[in-house]
């Protein structure tokens, strides 16, 4: 391991002091390190950015404050030992370092499934906006819509294999909320009778809103998120000021709700939605080596360090895309 931090080192302009008259240790020492898990950089932009979102929603002193000051603690620690690195996540639908995690756990545990699948079709059901008053009873009835027709199927002894993601959007021009269901269903017959039995139950939609079209395969796509934490202005092409009032109205109707849900067929694991997750990851062999005691690596503004001899586990440098965004956000008003 590096030497003890000494008093007179060099600092990382990004860490500065990660403790009182100790700041962090010579970069030349730490190369090897910084460049032995790429991902661990991606994450350390994610909690970079989601920390200062969260930071804006806590202030907002909604109901949920109890949940977003929780979620600051996310992968707060990093510990490596036996080849492994280990941290606890939070699992929030607001964190984007969850939010890639549980989209891989989504990715690798469908796709095996899917690729057995005859025909498969994206089929969006919507309903019209709603008021935020009126988004929990409007999920409500969704819901119920496709239970019924879920009964249908069996009832008629239908084969109907599917996967089905909740969404709800923002728009601001209207002040109203758009909930929706994103489906990819096995099967051209299953998803024209899907959309007509959801045109029939609820007059109010209309057929030119919905679509029916053949899945791409890409499951990203599908699982990548139950909201859009970000948008653009389609005039300017700039990110839009994030609204979390609007944020924290759907983040607190979708919590303990179910935004997933599998038709027709049994995961042998099912994926915990919006709880706390630990990782327990292999390093690659050889790289990040220690004496097998257990090494803690804390989280210090854009990465993780050890603060007892100043090694950095991953350090993010804020790029100049990154900056633009969080300035046109208004999620860091002097970047």
């Amino acid at each position: 391991m590096h030497d003890k931090i000494k008093p007179n080192c060099v600092t990382n302009p990004n860490f500065s002091e990660v403790k009182s008259g100790c700041p962090v240790h010579k970069l030349e020492q730490l190369r090897k390190v910084d460049k032995i898990l790429p991902k661990l950089q991606k994450r350390a932009r994610s909690k970079f950015i989601t920390n200062l979102l969260t930071k804006k929603l806590i202030s907002l002193n909604s109901p949920n404050k109890g949940r977003y000051i929780k979620s600051l603690r996310c992968a707060n620690t990093i510990t490596h030992a036996d080849g492994k690195i280990t941290s606890q996540y939070c699992g929030s639908r607001w964190c984007m370092v969850c939010n890639r995690i549980r989209t891989g756990k989504y990715i690798n545990t469908y796709a095996p499934i899917l690729e057995t699948w005859s025909k498969s079709y994206m089929v969006t059901l919507t309903i019209p906006n709603c008021k935020a008053e009126q988004l929990k009873d409007t999920i409500d009835l969704m819901n119920q819509t496709v239970r019924r027709i879920t009964d249908m199927f069996r009832k008629r002894k239908l084969m109907f294999r599917a996967v089905r993601k909740l969404e709800v959007t923002y728009n601001d021009l209207r002040n109203d909320y758009h909930p929706h269901f994103h489906f990819v269903v096995e099967g051209e017959e299953q998803s024209s009778l899907l959309l007509s039995e959801w045109l029939r139950r609820l007059p109010s939609t209309t057929f030119a809103a919905q679509d029916i079209r053949e899945f791409n395969g890409d499951l990203r796509e599908m699982f990548k998120y139950v909201t859009k934490l970000f948008t653009k202005d389609k005039q300017t092409g700039k990110h839009k000021e994030v609204n979390v009032q609007s944020l924290d109205i759907i983040l607190r109707t979708l919590h303990g709700r179910r935004t997933f849900q599998n038709y027709g067929f049994k995961l042998e694991q099912e994926i915990s939605e919006d709880e706390e997750m630990q990782l327990n990851e292999s390093t690659p062999e050889g790289e990040l080596k220690n004496d097998g005691t257990p090494t803690e690596y804390t989280w210090y503004e854009t990465g993780w360090v050890n603060v007892d001899d100043g090694t950095i586990l991953a350090d993010y440098q804020v790029s100049e895309d990154i900056k633009r965004l969080l300035k046109e956000t208004r999620l860091q008003n002097d970047s």
